[in-house]
Parts: C-alpha cells; structure tokens; sequence
C-alpha cells in the first residue's frame, strides 16, 4: 500500500467499531448495509490483511482492527484539528504577527490597540521590536518582519507603504519653564531657549530644522537624543523644551507641561509590509485598527505638570 487510503473505507471502519455492528454504522452513516459491508472488504483489501471475522452476517473485530481503530482515531483527531487551524485562519483569529514599531508608540500608545486587537483573537500571538525608523525600513525590506510602523524616506524596493493619519508635533515644556504659560509655542518664542533637539537624521529633525531656517530661529542646543521619549525624560528634569511626535507625549508625565506648537509641524508615518509578506492579513488588519486610533487621538491635554 503506498497511496492514501480512502477517507470513506475510514469512516465506515471506524463507525463500525465504534457502534458494534454493520446495521448500526449504516444507520449512522445514513448508507446501506452491502454498501458499508463492501467499503469494509475494500478497506482490507488495500491493507492487505484481515480486520474482522465473519460470522454469517457478523463482523468480529481482531486484535488487528483495535490496535488499527487507535491509530485512525489519532489521524481524526489530527485532521480536526487541521480543520478547526483553517477555519481561525480563514477568519483570521490565528496565527503570529511580527511588528516593529517606533520606541514612542511601542512604550505607550501601542497599549490599548494591542489589547483590543488581541482580544479578538484568543490565538494570534505578536513580537513587538522596536528601533528607528531606518533601521524598521530596513527589517521591513529584508522581510525580517510583517508590519513596521516608522516614517519612511521614500519609496522602498519589495515595501509596500501605507500612509497613517498625520499629527501635530507638541512642545513639551518643564512645569516652571516660562514657556508653560502659554497656550500655544510658536517658532520666535525658541529664540535663544534652552532646546533638546532630535538626533541622527531622522524626519522629525529634518522638519524642525527646516523650520529654524525657514523662521530664522537660533534655540541654544543642549542635548541631541535619537528618540521622543528619551527627550521627554530630559524635559522632566529640566534641561530645556522638546519639539516631540505626540505619540511620545500620549502620557503626560510629572514635571512636564504639553503646549500645542504653531504654525503646526505635521507627523507623519506609515504602515510598511513586504510586498507578498506572510504577515498579510493580521498586518493589514492590526494597521488598520492603529489608523482609526490615530483618527480617534485627541490634543494633548493643555496646562498639566
């Protein structure tokens, strides 16, 4: 025997040791007794051996038959769950989404859109890297993971690239800095000011650069740090004021005072996937639910510290 054998001679098989007798498992199978006698006969033929003894009408399993009925139950068994593993594929509820999301998002805002998004998927686990946005464009490109969630520089080769609602960026004052007083920052009141400026080449300097030359402001450059939230942590003690993706600003923090920047500088981001990935789906549907939190993000709260 080297094909595999006929799912309906297993069924019948299996029926009749299960109720006893032919009349039985042809009840239960909803067939006629000759036709559940013969797929019985040709069962055995393909094994090549006997499983039952007749007697007239009868069939009397072997010891054959019941060692054999506990390996056909375990292939069952495993073709259930080969079944059961489709259908949460096929409405998503399964499998392992890898993302890599910018240090701001993933410490905070990451949070509640994980928990609804696992919530209604008991069997889909997720990795959660985090890193500039260079080096998740570069692990988007490599197909080293399913979804990046960064600020690209431009069209990628083998990334699809999907735009997420822009944001304003904030000024993130100390709680006594005279600039806390303010309803709102503009460009001229960095003038001079004590200022902790994004480092390395990413968007976010490039935007506020830009706009120091643009207005001919000259802030005095304290510190350069990679990432929004390591710049908040410096704000909290006092060392100056950060212009700051609001993502790491979600969760104010003691000693620290959020003021809305004008004329407003936007954030922007995008969802990256391996053009083909195999994260597709859940990739597709985890950013999906990101966007509309986004959408749903309010103004960071005005006056706190």
């Amino acid at each position: 025997m080297d094909r595999l054998l006929n799912p309906r001679q297993l069924q019948a098989f299996r029926t009749v040791m299960r109720t006893g007798t032919v009349t039985a498992a042809a009840e239960q199978l909803g067939r006629s007794q000759p036709a559940v006698s013969r797929l019985i006969a040709e069962f055995e033929a393909e094994l090549g051996m006997a499983l039952f003894e007749r007697r007239g009408r009868a069939l009397l399993p072997n010891e054959a038959a019941r060692l054999l009925l506990h390996e056909v139950d375990r292939h069952q068994a495993s073709a259930e769950r080969l079944r059961d593993a489709a259908r949460a594929l096929r409405e998503f509820r399964a499998g392992r989404l890898h993302v890599a999301a910018m240090p701001a998002l993933a410490a905070g805002f990451l949070g509640p859109v994980m928990r609804r998004f696992l919530a209604a998927r008991p069997d889909v686990s997720v990795i959660v890297d985090t890193g500039s946005s260079a080096e998740i464009c570069q692990a988007v490109a490599a197909r080293q993971t399913d979804l990046g969630l960064a600020t690209p520089p431009g069209p990628l080769p083998g990334v699809a690239i999907a735009p997420l609602p822009a944001t304003d960026i904030v000024c993130a004052c100390p709680a006594d800095h005279p600039l806390a007083r303010r309803r709102a920052v503009t460009p001229s009141d960095l003038q001079g000011a004590d200022f902790i400026l994004p480092g390395g080449a990413s968007p976010l300097r490039q935007a506020i650069e830009a706009m120091f030359a643009t207005q001919a402001v000259r802030p005095r450059i304290r510190l350069e740090v990679l990432y929004s939230a390591t710049a908040l942590a410096y704000v909290g003690e006092g060392l100056g004021v950060a212009l700051i993706d609001p993502f790491a600003a979600h969760q104010p923090r003691p000693g620290i005072v959020l003021r809305r920047f004008a004329p407003p500088i936007r954030f922007t981001f995008a969802a990256l996937t391996p053009e083909q990935g195999a994260g597709g789906v859940l990739a597709a549907l985890f950013a999906a639910q990101l966007a509309e939190a986004v959408r749903r993000m309010r103004r960071p709260p005005l006056g706190r510290g």
